[in-house]
């Protein structure tokens, strides 16, 4: 043992220091957590080669792409039509229009909470959430989805929800911007609608989460906006939410909502979803060719990036996920949303509370009394534990 010690003594003291500290493996900046959020992006974005940095903005299903070479970690979306397709259940906190019912931003604070740590023990770290359209008319297909018709109303709610939701350390997503006001013919329609209804009454809460609760991310509508797809319009992604707002997150797109490459690109949408059908291969071949300066790219990244650092992403450990949903505490906050959205709009002759000594029947008519309606189907459909 002597002389090996000895050995390695003579070794090391042949070998100048400096040529040992040259032949160490680096640290990355960016894996040290101890370093600024900013130099942790630009030390990882030097790093990446065109090709990963163009995956990082293509979409896979309900996740980022992830990066194994650099160690980058995936952003899994939360959404209830992926669990619905995966048949998992999750806790129902009534639909999201009740939760405006309730007027109460403490309690849908404490929903955003228990659906962020729920969100972590489904093993993903972005929700979906929440749908923030003005409701103007009540046959879109998606009002229950959604925080009602009053700016002032929803913007309280949003703001809540996102607060709750993103101390959890889960990236929370408004959508949909902007103006996405009916189902029918959402792919298509141009919605005109004057710089006024747009600043009081479509955008504010938007605004209010961005602004009073920094949203880490944002998704834009199917819908076109004064003649041009809402994921490609620069007027919304750049100078509405940039640089009048300072929107620090990344816009992401709603399925398949993108319809171009150049546009889409230098508008400011940062993330293709599902897939990189336009912000792909297409994207690579832009940057290569020219037509597109990979500088735009780079923002594109960092965005993204930027909110994964924010959300601790590349600090956590297995033990971040995981756990038990359905727990007795969940389905209280549940069951109180579900009381609190109930509101009375009148009483005649104190009809109510219902009084068990003079009621010797009671007529449940219609389909709904048979099965819990417990959702409105979609992408706002959840798959409870139970149903009464």
């Amino acid at each position: 043992m002597k002389k090996w010690c000895y050995f390695l003594a003579v070794i090391a003291m042949a070998i100048p220091i400096e040529n040992l500290i040259a032949q160490t493996p680096e640290f990355p900046i960016y894996r040290d957590s101890t370093k600024s959020i900013e130099q942790r992006v630009q030390d990882l974005l030097k790093r990446m080669t065109v090709e990963e940095k163009v995956a990082q903005v293509s979409g896979k299903g309900f996740s980022t792409a992830g990066n194994a070479r650099l160690g980058i970690p995936k952003i899994i979306m939360y959404d209830e039509q992926a669990e619905r397709k995966a048949k998992r259940h999750t806790i129902n906190f009534s639909a999201t229009i009740n939760w405006a019912a309730t007027f109460d931003e403490p309690l849908i604070l404490k929903v955003g909470v228990s659906m962020g740590k729920e969100v972590r023990i489904m093993g993903a770290n972005m929700l979906l959430n929440p749908c923030v359209n003005i409701l103007r008319s009540p046959f879109h297909g998606r009002s229950f989805e959604a925080l009602g018709e009053d700016p002032w109303l929803v913007s309280r709610m949003a703001v809540a929800y996102v607060k709750g939701a993103q101390s959890q350390k889960v990236i929370a997503c408004p959508k949909h911007f902007v103006a996405n006001n009916q189902d029918w013919n959402r792919f298509d329609v141009d919605v005109q609608v004057d710089e006024r209804a747009l600043r009081e009454i479509y955008f504010p809460a938007f605004k209010a989460a961005i602004q009073e609760v920094d949203a880490w991310s944002l998704m834009t509508a199917y819908n076109q906006v004064r003649g041009h797809w809402c994921a490609e319009s620069k007027y919304l992604l750049t100078d509405v939410l940039r640089h009048d707002w300072g929107f620090a997150g990344f816009a992401v797109s709603d399925w398949g909502g993108t319809h171009s490459t150049l546009e889409t690109a230098r508008a400011g949408l940062d993330l293709e979803m599902p897939e990189g059908r336009f912000m792909g291969k297409d994207l690579f071949r832009a940057v290569k060719s020219g037509k597109i300066d990979e500088a735009v790219i780079d923002q594109k990244v960092s965005n993204i990036l930027r909110i994964m650092f924010k959300a601790g992403l590349f600090d956590e450990t297995p033990a971040a996920y995981g756990g038990i949903a359905n727990t007795p505490e969940r389905r209280r906050l549940a069951r109180k949303v579900a009381q609190e959205s109930i509101v009375l709009l009148r009483n005649e002759n104190n009809f109510l509370p219902l009084d068990r000594k003079m009621i010797k029947t009671i007529a449940v008519i219609g389909p709904n009394g048979n099965v819990a309606r417990v959702d409105g189907g979609g992408s706002g459909e959840y798959y409870g534990y139970y149903q009464i």
